[in-house]
């Protein structure tokens, strides 16, 4: 049974020093010195800081070191035991652990002098590190909450110079460095977009929800047909007219129908506080392309001529000539451009009937590209002069005392809006054209 255990304490102390079980003596003491070595380095580690900091962690220090010495012991008592002391490789630990014991005497000498220096009011000041060698940072993240949908998110640098960050806004979280930066949140259908400047410091969490299109408008359709239907948005709100509908700031989709009529389909944008009216125009399939509308070409062969074939001309009267070129005279009625077989008398000239007659009636003939307004100048001098004499005619049968240049804001005065179906950017050409023509202006 002694011979086991003995056996049993040789192969445990093997094992702790990694060495194989047919490892001879002198192998055994060199790693033992080895490990020796260490254990004592440590220990005067221990050492050195308990006295260079007296009072700090007394306690876990002398348990620290009681254990080490205990092992040291109980290590040098198995080599004793099993494979002998006073070998060269103890003797180099010996030496090893000298060498470590005169550098704890001299860590702790050296902290000694600092701590006499901090006594005596001297202090180290060390100089701020650079921010590209500091250590990392947590991020601060920030979050965009709100239905977002088809929004982008833009982070800029705090001047707005530089653009950091561009995604999709709807449930974006982003990681930032410290610093301030420009925050901005935008959407192509609405006019407004959500900004702020904010400050991130490092591992905080800011949340925002956004707020686009804010604010309500009102629109007022009105069209040239009766029982018609309307749908904003898919929804059907039923039939045009003087009623304003309250809408959310944005785009939107405008759609009205009737049995036998083109549907009108027209996009609209809100603003805030905006009153927006809109005159749309239905057109049964035979009328669409009347007026200015573009046709397609008509097909023709081309005539050769020669010189035989061309008639000679024929000697004519020029008192016969000149009254056919005389004027009309004054007791023949002119020709009423403005009525249309089986359509009622015009109303009185100025009235919002008449006016709403008058422009549809042009708008009919004259708006070219189907934009709901005579708009383009080519539109615009396509109104003979015979047809400007007429609708002033009709518009003086009303009394109003002031011309109808004036009264529209034709001239430059108050502008009557969509005037006789004008843009306002066309009213100084339709002027002039009136001028030309000889209308009171």
């Amino acid at each position: 049974m002694p011979t086991e255990r003995h056996a049993d304490s040789r192969r445990r102390l093997e094992n702790i020093l990694g060495l194989p079980e047919s490892a001879s003596d002198t192998e055994l003491r060199q790693a033992a010195g080895r490990l020796l070595s260490a254990l004592r380095r440590r220990r005067n580690r221990a050492n050195a800081s308990a006295t260079s900091e007296p009072g700090l962690g007394s306690k876990s220090g002398s348990g620290s070191n009681e254990a080490l010495a205990n092992e040291i012991e109980e290590l040098t008592a198995r080599v004793e035991r099993f494979a002998g002391l006073g070998t060269p490789g103890i003797a180099r630990a010996s030496r090893v652990d000298r060498t470590s014991l005169a550098g704890a005497l001299l860590g702790s000498a050296f902290m000694l002098a600092i701590l006499v220096a901090y006594a005596s009011g001297i202090r180290i000041v060390w100089p701020e590190r650079d921010v590209s060698t500091a250590e990392l940072e947590e991020p601060a993240r920030l979050i965009i909450l709100g239905r977002l949908s088809g929004a982008t998110l833009r982070v800029l640098d705090a001047e707005r110079d530089e653009l950091l960050v561009k995604t999709p806004a709807q449930a974006a979280i982003v990681e930032l460095a410290t610093g301030r930066y420009a925050l901005e949140v935008s959407r192509e259908d609405c006019p407004d977009r959500w900004t702020r400047s904010v400050y991130f410091e490092a591992g905080t969490t800011h949340r925002f929800e956004p707020s686009l299109c804010a604010g309500e408008g009102k629109l007022t359709i009105r069209s040239n047909v009766r029982g018609d239907r309307l749908m904003i948005d898919g929804f059907d709100v039923g039939a045009t007219g003087a009623n304003a509908h309250t809408l959310g700031v944005g785009d939107h989709e405008i759609r009205i129908e009737k049995t036998g009529y083109v549907p009108y389909e027209s996009r609209i944008r809100i603003k805030p506080d905006i009153d927006l009216q809109v005159r749309a125009e239905l057109r049964t399939e035979e009328n669409k392309g009347h007026g200015l509308r573009p046709k397609l070409p008509v097909a023709f062969e081309t005539p050769s001529l020669t010189a035989s074939s061309l008639p000679r001309p024929e000697p004519f009267d020029l008192g016969n000539l000149q009254e056919k070129l005389a004027p009309r005279k004054s007791g023949i009625a002119p020709t009423r451009l403005l009525s249309r077989a089986g359509s009622a008398g015009l109303p009185d000239g100025g009235s919002t009937a008449w006016h709403d007659r008058v422009s549809r009636e042009l708008l009919t003939r004259f708006d070219g590209d189907d934009s709901g307004l005579i708009d383009r100048l080519e539109e615009s001098d396509s109104i003979s002069c015979p047809l400007w004499k007429e609708i002033e005619r009709d518009f003086d049968r009303g009394g109003l005392g002031l011309s109808m240049a004036r009264y529209f804001g034709f001239d430059g005065t108050e502008w009557h809006r969509d005037a006789l179906g004008f843009a306002r950017r066309m009213r100084s050409a339709a002027y002039a054209k009136m001028k030309e023509c000889g209308l009171q202006t």
